[in-house]
C-alpha cells in the first residue's frame, strides 16, 4: 500500500510537529509490512489541498492528514473524487471530525489505524456559493453567529486549546451580533426565519466538542440541519453550555431538519465557515454526496451513529 502523509507542523500550537516525529518512528517500524510512504509539510493556507491533489494524481492509495480539522478539510478538497482513501492523525486544537467519526484521539493509535485500518464509505457535503468556488466539507458548515465566532477565534493566539478560545470568541461576538432574517430552502420547502445560526452537519461535533447536530450520522445520506432562531445575547449565554451535551434539542427556539439539499439566503451578507475556517458568504447552496469518500476508521465503530433520529423537515 502506498501512503502519503500531509503534515501541518503548526497545527495544535505546534503539537503536530512533535506528533509527526513520533509517527515517523512508527513508520520505520512498519517497513516490513509492505507500506510505502512519503510525506510533505505544509507551508501555509491551501498547501494541504495542493499536496493532496498531487498525491492523488500520483496514484497514492491512502492520504493521511496530520493536523487539525482545517488540515483534513484541505486534504479532502485536494483529493475528492480521486478514489484515494483518507485517514487522519488528530494533532490540532479541536479534532472534531475524528471525534464524530470514531477515530482515536490519541495520535499514535490513530497513526497505527492509518497504516492498517479498513476504509468505509462516508458522506461529504458541498457548499456552493453564488459567487466564488464550491468547497467540500467533512463535518459541519455553519452560517451566522458561529461563523463570526470562528472568524474571531482564528484571530486569537492558539494557546488555550479549543474550548476557551471558542467561549471567548462567542462572548465577543455576542456584543454586536443579532439574529438576521433568512430564507431557508430545505429540500424544496421554503422557511422564513430570524436566524442566529444555521449549522449544516454531517458529523455531530464542532468548536472543540460542542454537539451541535447530536443525531448526525456520517453515512446516512442526509444532512442534519440545526437552526437556532431569534435568540438574544442572554439566551445564547444560557444555551451554549448545554450544546456540549446536545441539550439544545429541547429548546423550542432551535429546530432540526434532515435533508439532502439546502439553499440559504439572508438580508445581508453572512459569513460561512467549514470546519472552523471562514470560506465564503451567503447566499449559498449545500448538497450532500452520499458515500463519496473512503474513510479509514476503526472496525465496529459506526461513524457518528446516534441513538435517536430527528424528524424530517417540518
Amino acid at each position: 500500500m502506498r501512503v502519503y502523509f500531509v503534515v501541518n507542523p503548526t497545527a495544535g500550537r505546534g503539537r503536530a510537529n512533535a506528533v509527526w516525529k513520533r509517527i515517523v518512528a512508527l513508520l520505520q517500524s512498519h517497513r516490513e509490512n509492505d507500506v510505502e510512504w512519503e510525506a510533505a509539510l505544509t507551508d501555509g493556507p491551501g498547501a494541504a489541498t495542493r499536496l493532496a491533489a498531487r498525491a492523488a494524481e500520483r496514484g497514492y492509495d491512502r492520504i493521511v492528514g496530520v493536523g487539525g480539522d482545517g488540515t483534513l478539510s484541505e486534504v479532502l478538497n485536494g483529493m475528492a473524487g480521486s478514489g484515494a482513501e483518507i485517514a487522519a492523525v488528530p494533532a490540532g486544537t479541536g479534532n472534531d471530525y475524528c471525534r464524530s467519526a470514531g477515530i482515536p484521539l490519541d495520535p499514535m493509535a490513530a497513526g497505527r489505524l492509518a497504516l492498517s485500518g479498513t476504509a468505509v464509505p462516508v458522506d461529504i457535503g458541498e457548499m456552493i456559493p453564488r459567487s466564488g468556488r464550491p468547497r467540500f466539507f467533512l463535518n459541519v458548515a455553519g452560517i451566522g453567529f458561529d461563523a463570526e465566532v470562528a472568524r474571531a477565534v482564528n484571530r486569537m493566539p492558539k494557546r488555550f486549546g479549543s474550548t476557551v478560545p471558542y467561549v471567548l470568541g462567542a462572548l465577543r461576538t455576542l456584543a454586536w451580533y443579532r439574529p438576521v432574517p433568512m430564507a431557508l430552502h430545505v429540500d424544496g420547502r421554503t422557511l422564513e426565519r430570524r436566524v442566529l445560526l444555521a449549522a449544516v452537519g454531517l458529523g455531530r461535533y464542532y468548536a472543540g466538542g460542542m454537539m451541535i447536530t447530536p443525531d448526525a450520522v456520517l453515512d446516512d445520506g442526509v444532512f442534519d440541519l440545526c437552526v437556532a432562531g431569534d435568540i438574544g445575547p442572554m439566551g445564547v449565554v444560557r444555551l451554549l453550555p448545554g450544546i456540549y451535551r446536545g441539550r439544545h434539542r429541547s429548546d423550542p427556539r432551535v429546530e432540526f431538519f434532515r435533508c439532502r439539499e439546502i439553499a440559504l439566503e439572508s438580508t445581508r451578507p453572512l459569513a460561512i465557515h467549514a470546519e472552523g475556517e471562514v470560506v465564503g458568504e451567503l447566499p449559498a447552496r449545500f448538497r450532500i454526496h452520499p458515500s463519496r469518500l473512503l474513510l479509514v476508521r476503526e472496525e465496529g465503530v459506526a461513524p457518528g451513529a446516534g441513538s435517536a433520529r430527528v424528524p424530517a423537515a417540518r
